[in-house]
């Protein structure tokens, strides 16, 4: 009686956990995808993630929906889908070139991307709307630092300024000038 009960226990919440996995597989293999950055028309795609699929939706119904736009390509960086994410960053910032969010966003996907120079001029662009924002001033202190050959003055430059306020870039800005001074 004891194993019986151990067992039924456990039972339930494996039929509802398989259950909910075939539901999911089922959902995914009907999901969609956006057929090209600049391309308003959607395939169907097996395995693309329920997010991905609605807001592929919204982008098909209106195709210009930046809060749409921002998210997918979000999505596509932080999922490693950069060659996917930076055309809809470029969309965004076409659209709403005072948009620091989707600057920086778009910023992080280029440096991540390797594209140096073109994150340090979307952050320059973004410097312009906020003059003190410590993310800005950190991630400049990351392009320059990782810039070609290395800019360690400017870098250490934009560290010191983003140090100078509160919160995690401002801690992650102190961390970098400790590492670059040190032998």
């Amino acid at each position: 009686m004891r194993n019986r009960t151990r067992i039924s226990r456990w039972w339930s919440p494996l039929l509802i956990l398989s259950v909910l996995v075939a539901a999911t597989a089922t959902v995914f293999s009907r999901t969609c995808v956006l057929s090209g950055a600049e391309s308003n028309t959607v395939e169907a795609v097996p395995g693309r993630i329920p997010l991905e699929a609605e807001l592929h939706a919204t982008l098909t119904a209106s195709p210009d929906d930046r809060t749409a736009l921002l998210a997918l390509a979000d999505l596509y960086a932080h999922t490693g889908r950069l060659s996917e994410a930076i055309p809809l960053f470029q969309r965004v910032v076409a659209a709403a070139p005072a948009d620091v969010t989707a600057r920086l966003s778009f910023a992080q996907a280029l440096l991540a991307a390797g594209y140096t120079a073109d994150a340090a001029a979307q952050l320059h662009a973004a410097l312009a709307f906020a003059p003190n924002h410590p993310q800005i001033l950190f991630l400049l202190g990351q392009a320059a630092e990782q810039s070609t050959p290395p800019d360690y003055e400017a870098a250490r430059a934009w560290y010191e300024k983003a140090a100078a306020g509160d919160g995690p870039y401002a801690r992650l800005a102190r961390e970098r000038l400790s590492a670059l001074s040190s032998p």
